[in-house]
């Protein structure tokens, strides 16, 4: 589960390095538009952990897989139609509707592996995630030009 939690952060964080960018260029979104994409992309995130709230305790495993297929659907629809707008708006609500759930099926699943000691159990769980936005931004930063 910490090693799931980490690669999906690290793989949204790299790809929304480039995001702005992408939207703005590819899919042709003017930069108010894009913010206004970014506030649908905060409601899908809430939507998408109310739904996996319903969901989690009867389909923990279920639950993971659907997030992160839902987060992989989202970023690979968006690269592959990110220049035709409806087909970005649909995969950025995806991706946005993934985001909190992959991190909650995950912090669900360590509460379980570890009743006893959830202070550690929550602590790994958030390190891993952590470690998986760090290494997504360093993956997606742009490369310094020599002798900087």
């Amino acid at each position: 589960m910490l090693v799931v939690g980490a690669l999906s952060a690290a793989g949204a964080f790299t790809g929304y390095t480039y995001i702005v960018t992408f939207l703005g260029e590819v899919g042709g979104f003017s930069p108010g538009t894009v913010s206004v994409l970014f506030v649908g992309f905060g409601v899908a995130y809430l939507a998408g952990v109310g739904v996996t709230g319903a969901f989690l305790d009867r389909f923990p495993q279920s639950a993971l897989a659907a997030a992160v297929a839902t987060q992989a659907a989202g970023m690979l629809g968006l690269y592959a139609f990110g220049a035709h707008q409806a087909a970005a708006v649909v995969c950025m609500m995806l991706m946005g509707g993934a985001l909190g759930p992959v991190f909650m099926t995950t912090q669900n699943a360590m509460l379980h592996c570890a009743p006893g000691r959830t202070d550690i159990a929550l602590a790994a769980n958030s390190g891993a995630y952590n470690a998986g936005i760090a290494a997504g931004a360093a993956l997606g930063a742009p490369s310094s030009p020599a002798g900087c």
